[in-house]
């Protein structure tokens, strides 16, 4: 007995009307599920097809919770959608999301990102976002990169964008997913972005529970990797030096960025 692929299958099943018609007119083979035993694809056969549909508000709750991790990806790509972001659930990323056993928020991502180049990068923004939150104690060393602190190489543009969208949302007075859908409405075309050019965003705690989002320099984002790779002080001031800093300056760099909990050091 096949209990994931059985349980994979009955997910999709619930959450797109389409794949149930479908699977009423042609049977079993528009599953694509290898692994379904012949018992099995036999119960479901057998089940009456209005019992996957009997809650007509599923897809609003898991899409209330996929939008508050993708939010401005969501607004950004959704008039784009020719369903709206209701498409997900009939899309390939979804169904394939739930065969491969990942997160729906990463293929509500994937789905987003193929809108545009905009939103390809708000996902690619918003995913570390997502990392972040859920990041797991980090390993100490003499120096390493604080708690929560992150960083990603975007094309130029790509905060502009998300910081308009954030105020658009934030206009709305209203919550989160209702502002995704309300702001939503209006047709939005793809933003030409710097594809040619790239900004660095660094991701930080904001001190209440959430994340700031700024952009550095190329050489603290040199100094992060340092002290992400190596943990150590000495390579900080490496990589600093490499970077142009001043070896003289390069102690004051590193002791602000501690100060400003980009970095944490540890006395052994």
């Amino acid at each position: 007995m096949s209990y994931h692929a059985l349980q994979r299958t009955l997910v999709r099943l619930l959450h797109d009307p389409t794949l149930v018609e479908r699977f009423k007119r042609s049977g079993p083979t528009v599953l694509e599920e290898p692994e379904l035993t012949p018992d099995e694809l036999s119960w479901l056969e057998a089940a009456d097809p209005r019992a996957f549909t009997t809650d007509p508000y599923r897809q609003g709750r898991v899409l209330t919770s996929l939008v508050e991790e993708l939010p401005t990806a969501s607004l950004l790509a959704s008039s784009r959608l020719a369903g709206g972001l209701s498409d997900f659930f009939a899309s390939v990323d979804f169904h394939q999301t739930v065969r491969e056993d990942r997160p729906l928020r990463l293929g509500l991502g994937r789905h987003l990102a193929q809108t545009g180049e905009d939103a390809r990068a708000l996902v690619a923004l918003e995913t570390k976002l997502m990392e972040a939150r859920r990041e797991q104690a980090r390993p100490t060393g003499e120096l390493c990169v604080a708690q929560g602190v992150s960083w990603l190489r975007s094309p130029s543009g790509t905060l502009e964008l998300y910081e308009a969208l954030w105020i658009a949302l934030t206009r709305t007075a209203r919550p989160l997913v209702e502002a995704v859908l309300t702001v939503s409405r209006a047709q939005r075309p793809v933003t030409s972005l710097g594809l040619d050019t790239e900004e660095i965003l660094l991701i930080e705690p904001d001190g209440t529970g959430g994340f700031h989002v700024g952009q550095i320099p190329s050489g603290l984002e040199a100094i992060l990797k340092a002290a992400q790779d190596h943990g150590t002080r000495r390579a900080c001031h490496e990589a600093a030096i490499v970077s142009g800093a001043d070896a003289d300056e390069t102690p004051e760099i590193i002791d602000e960025m501690i100060s400003e909990g980009l970095l944490a050091a540890h006395t052994p």
